[in-house]
């Protein structure tokens, strides 16, 4: 499935029940054995056993995609871009079994979560399998290009770090610019990542700061959206959320949703802006994104209307 056809939201696939072993179907030949390049790397025993389990539980796989979409714009081979597909869809997985144990989630994909499962120190572990395996698919980039993606991987975890650090210690916001930062760190580096790894492949390195920024913008519409779902939820544990934000500000319910919308809405439409300029073809996925979350945004809109 090529991004136009995603109505994603950050974890929406965490919301949407997928049977076991079922691959999301795809309209992109490029996609073609991305589920059994996911678990290449994963090896033998129990750990492996239950990263692959976790991966057979679905997801839309949107990362991978925002690399893999690029192959006909850009030109790169397909062994190229499903190494950076991989890199950064597993790195994606591996943050949501970290963040299934700090948020002692329950259900993920209409499945029992691995921490829910089997435990904290076992989901911990493979967590570290499925980052370990991230780093054995960008092995397979060309050499030349291997130090350069190799430090724009540890950058995008490391951001990410930072930004779910700053999401699980940060009560309440105080006002739109905050949230927006936390937004923009918890999401933004792993939707760069494949793109700035495609870059990387075709000499444009120095374009890593602006996928950056096109990112950080789409990670903020993309977070609304999730806000838009939890804002009940992240209210009773303390998370920040854009909704919960505008409520405390005095605003209505109804009220609190619709300007929440209002700022997903604006945020993608800047990250279509950004994506658009950027040269050879390199925010095409991005902006591919950015247009499918928009037509999915309008339900919410509709819904708070």
């Amino acid at each position: 499935m090529p991004v136009q056809a995603i109505s994603g939201q950050a974890d929406v696939e965490a919301e949407i029940p997928v049977a076991a072993g079922v691959a999301v179907p795809s309209a992109n030949p490029a996609e073609a054995g991305i589920e059994a390049e996911l678990k290449r790397d994963l090896g033998t025993g129990r750990a492996a056993t239950i990263a692959a389990a976790h991966l057979d539980a679905g997801g839309r796989r949107i990362r991978a995609r925002l690399a893999l979409d690029l192959i006909c714009a850009t030109g790169v081979s397909r062994r190229a871009a499903m190494a950076a597909a991989c890199s950064a869809e597993l790195l994606h997985n591996a943050s949501l079994v970290h963040d299934d144990i700090q948020d002692a989630t329950s259900r993920r994909r209409g499945q029992p979560t691995i921490v829910a499962r089997h435990g904290p120190e076992v989901a911990l572990c493979v967590g570290d399998l499925l980052i370990s395996a991230a780093w054995a698919a960008l092995a397979r980039l060309p050499a030349d290009c291997l130090p350069a993606a190799m430090g724009c991987m540890h950058a995008a975890i490391a951001a990410t770090c930072h930004g779910q650090i700053d999401d699980l210690t940060t009560a309440r916001v105080d006002d739109e610019a905050a949230y927006q930062r936390i937004a923009a760190r918890k999401s933004g580096p792993l939707l760069a990542l494949p793109v700035q790894l495609i870059a990387i492949l075709v000499g444009r390195g120095d374009l890593n700061n602006v996928i950056t920024t096109v990112a950080d913008t789409l990670a903020q519409g993309y977070q609304i959206e999730d806000d838009l779902a939890d804002a009940a939820e992240d209210r009773r544990v303390g998370r920040p959320n854009l909704v919960c934000l505008y409520e405390d500000r005095g605003l209505s319910p109804a009220m609190a949703r619709r300007l929440a919308v209002e700022c997903a809405q604006a945020a993608l439409a800047q990250a279509r802006i950004d994506a658009a300029a950027l040269p050879k073809a390199l925010g095409s996925s991005l902006e591919a994104l950015a247009v499918a979350m928009q037509t999915h945004n309008r339900a919410w809109a509709g819904d708070v209307a």
